[in-house]
């Protein structure tokens, strides 16, 4: 790694530079778990889906109609978890402009779909 004031090369462990005493940067780490940090982030959403996805199936093969199914109300928390998921895809977005505008419009959504699952039972 090259030190960014004096350019000397210093091991990839050094913290600080050998010649000048300037701090080296060391983004390797940080990317490193950047990188964990948005694959699991990305694992919880798609096991998110795939369990809504199997629930869903395996209650329409007993119950046809969701709507008399005895577990109406666990397949409606899982529609709006699978809903609410949907906010965890802009978190692993790096452009701030972009991140802000996906939050804003995920949660504006969720907002617009809880609204017509509210008003009917009102």
């Amino acid at each position: 790694m090259n030190c960014k004031n004096c350019n000397t090369i210093n091991s990839t462990q050094a913290s600080y530079c050998r010649n000048c005493g300037q701090a080296l940067e060391n983004n390797k780490p940080d990317d490193q778990s950047q990188t964990i940090k948005v694959d699991t982030i990305l694992m919880v959403f798609i096991g998110i889906i795939v369990f809504n996805a199997l629930f869903s199936c395996i209650n329409n093969l007993f119950y046809p109609n969701w709507v008399n199914s005895p577990l109406r109300n666990v397949q409606i928390t899982l529609w709006a978890i699978v809903d609410m998921s949907y906010l965890l895809v802009p978190f692993v977005i790096k452009n701030k402009k972009l991140k802000v505008i996906g939050i804003v419009i995920i949660a504006l959504v969720n907002l617009y779909k809880l609204s017509q699952l509210i008003i009917p039972l009102i």
